[in-house]
Order: C-alpha cells, then structure tokens, then sequence
C-alpha cells in the first residue's frame, strides 16, 4: 500500500500540469465566443435579403426618383402563410409606380400579423433595378412564428 501514495501523487501532479497548460496548445482549437447579437436576422436559411442600407436606399431613391415601375414583388420565408394574403396587406401592386411612403406602409401593414410572423422592417427588403426597362423587383423576407398546436 506504500507504493500506492507516490503513484497517486505523481497522477495529481500530472493533472495539475495539464490544468495549467492552454486548451489550445493540448492540440485542441479553442471555443470561438459568438455574439448572437451581431448575427444577421436570417443567419439561418441562405436568404438572398442581404443588402447594405446605403446600397438600399441609394437604389430606392433612384427608383422614386426616375418613377420606375413595379415589376416583381416576391416573399422568402412565407411557408403556412399564402402568398395571396401576403398580397392584400401590401399596397406595393405590380405594374404601379414605386414610391418608399407606399413600401413603408406596406411594412407596416405586414407588421401586424404579429401572431404569425416576426415583425418586418426596411432591412427586411432587398431591391434590384433594371435601368433599360425602369422597373424594380422587391424581396421581402421574413421568419415565421411557430405554429401553436390546440
């Protein structure tokens, strides 16, 4: 039982040795800190709505300024809503000249479906010109609540 005293000595030394040593210099990489605060709204799904604001408002100045036609206007993360009821919220129509108050009340008006989407702001939206035919193609994207079963 003698013997027994130095060999768990030396164990506890050897743990105390490897306490003190850096987790990364044991081989291992360390835990990188991620800030959930600085993630993008929709780091989840590859949403195409990732424009600069200056880049964005440039190019809605642009549009209200040349009177540039709605072309397109698309929803990325609508999956148990209808893309019709989406539509009757938005004063954006297809064919009609855009205008930022009109997008921005449309925003709004998308806001209150609170108990079904998370509320949609102007970084929400991704805009792209088409200067050879003055039209513009808005993306709203947005992320869902989940759905509450009764």
């Amino acid at each position: 039982m003698t013997s027994l005293k130095p060999m768990k000595t030396l164990l506890v030394l050897i743990l105390l040795s490897l306490s003190a040593i850096p987790f990364t210099a044991r081989g291992a990489q360390p835990r990188r800190q991620v800030n959930w605060h600085r993630l993008p709204r929709y780091h989840h799904i590859n949403s195409p709505c990732s424009q600069r604001p200056a880049e964005q408002s440039s190019l809605i100045r642009k549009a209200q300024k040349n009177k540039y036609l709605i072309r397109r206007l698309e929803f990325i993360g609508n999956e148990n809503i209808r893309d019709q009821v989406l539509r009757r919220r938005i004063l954006l129509q297809e064919g009609n000249v855009f205008r930022r108050a009109v997008l921005v009340k449309s925003l709004a008006n998308l806001s209150k479906f609170k108990k079904m989407i998370y509320p949609v702001r102007p970084r929400d939206v991704m805009v792209q010109l088409n200067d050879e035919e003055k039209t513009i193609n808005v993306l709203m994207c947005f992320k869902e609540r989940a759905r509450r079963m009764l």
